[in-house]
């Protein structure tokens, strides 16, 4: 600091020694507004993988005094589906070059939004494994989900 009081203009306010008279403030607790990927890919884990629902995701967030809605929660795992979408279509066309395709459909009971009743979704699961029968080509497996009309569904069209 100069004589007459002011600062040089090297010197930052909050950053002089406690023996000058200021202390720097500790900033206060911050969230980030927006999820980081780590965030994402730990949630994402959690949900699909070990099959943890959203509202356990809430409770357990809630138990460190972190507040995240719900809704939100799955907004992330929306744009965490958008943004592997393309990697999905990899896999898809992956699985169309095999020689032998296996699929499966699966009906699932899910809530429909607003109205509490239940309605049927599908669960298709593709697999390409030509291991058993000789073939090189690494074993590669989709999973896609969708709702009535069910030829509608996921079914590439050149399996048609």
């Amino acid at each position: 600091m100069s004589p007459n009081g002011s600062m040089s203009p090297r010197e930052v306010p909050g950053d002089r020694h406690p023996s000058d008279g200021v202390i720097k403030a500790a900033a206060p607790a911050r969230i980030r507004k927006h999820p980081t990927e780590a965030l994402l890919a730990q949630f994402a884990v959690s949900k699909y993988a070990d099959g943890l629902p959203i509202y356990r995701h809430e409770a357990i967030y809630a138990r460190d005094q972190v507040e995240i809605d719900r809704s939100q929660m799955a907004q992330w795992m929306g744009k965490v589906g958008f943004e592997l979408e393309p990697l999905a279509d990899y896999a898809l066309t992956g699985i169309n070059q095999g020689e032998r395709v296996f699929a499966d459909e699966t009906t699932l009971p899910t809530l429909a939004a607003g109205s509490g009743k239940a309605k049927t979704a599908y669960l298709w699961t593709y697999l390409r494994d030509d291991r058993p029968f000789g073939g090189s080509g690494p074993p590669i497996r989709l999973r896609r989900r969708s709702t009535p009309p069910r030829a509608a569904g996921p079914v590439p069209a050149c399996w048609r």
